[in-house]
């Protein structure tokens, strides 16, 4: 069960397993420049508040990939427009990133714009709740996916 998890309420000691955030940021310090880690769940899985802690602490800057969401543009009109993601961006602006750097990439199906050196998965998949503008972009993306990267970590929020 996904939990929504609001930016106030995070404590990364409700973290299942026990530790995982420091692991994840153990094995970051460990990836060289010009790495990603990227963190993907199911809305409200708390992939936004664990990625601003993240990035914190490893002084890495972070793409929101929901700022690329075209349903919440103000010029987005339903009756014009098809509701979705626009990927090309959300991969232009990963891939500028990463040339100057590394990274936290997050959000639904981050793994499929941006190939991951490390990832964190939160919550169970597929998760519960979906949203119509979801469907199409999620399509076939799959979290195993990504197994054999450098690290993979599944966490669950308690």
């Amino acid at each position: 069960m996904n939990t929504f998890v609001r930016p106030e309420e995070f404590d990364p000691d409700r973290f299942l397993p026990p530790g995982i955030l420091e692991n994840v940021i153990s094995e970051c310090r460990r990836a060289p420049n010009g790495s990603s880690l990227v963190i993907d769940g199911w809305p409200g899985s708390g992939k936004t508040p664990t990625s601003k802690w993240l990035a914190q602490r490893l002084c890495w800057p972070v793409i929101h990939l929901d700022e690329y969401n075209l349903n919440q543009r103000p010029e987005f009109d339903p009756k014009q427009h098809s509701p979705g993601f626009d990927e090309e961006a959300m991969m232009d602006a990963v891939a500028c990133r990463l040339k100057v750097g590394s990274v936290v990439v997050e959000g639904v199906c981050a793994g499929r714009i941006c190939k991951p050196s490390v990832m964190l998965h939160l919550g169970r998949w597929p998760g519960t709740r979906l949203i119509k503008s979801l469907t199409a972009f999620i399509a076939d993306y799959s979290p195993e996916l990504h197994e054999g990267v450098q690290s993979t970590f599944w966490a669950n929020f308690e």
